[in-house]
């Protein structure tokens, strides 16, 4: 009796371990939490959603000269996307767009001449580095 009642116990422990390790995906075997971003589908923008169609990139770049004081957006036949801003050494990045065809509309001040590049593709969980703008005045 004494044998059956240790083994019902011990086979209770190792269901209960074995169950918990299993609910904690973003945990290994020695439950050390799992620094892998690929591993883990909630850090990943798209797929921790099975339902999810769309895939997400983004574009950088740099628009010079750098006192140009440029706005710019980026849009395409569905999409219009917010200002954005160069930084002080003019690079730019929009991100969370999804895929597809883009045109990128430069807006000057005085002295420079609105710009507008494209057909730039972007592609699901890659950059799109569209390189060097240089604004005419």
């Amino acid at each position: 009796m004494k044998k059956l009642l240790f083994l019902i116990t011990a086979i209770t422990v190792i269901a209960i371990v074995s169950c918990s390790k299993e609910s904690n995906p973003t945990t290994n075997a020695d439950n050390v939490p799992n620094k892998n971003p690929l591993q883990d589908t909630n850090s990943i923008h798209q797929g921790s959603d099975p339902k999810a169609t769309h895939l997400f990139g983004s574009i950088t770049g740099y628009i010079l000269p750098y006192d140009a004081k440029v706005d710019f957006r980026i849009y395409n036949k569905k999409f219009l996307s917010k200002k954005y801003a160069t930084d002080e050494d003019g690079f730019f990045r929009a991100d969370s767009l999804v895929e597809g065809i883009y045109d990128l509309a430069i807006y000057c001040k005085p002295n420079y001449k609105d710009t507008v590049i494209s057909d730039i593709i972007v592609k699901g969980n890659l950059v799109t580095n569209i390189g060097i703008i240089q604004l005419r005045e």
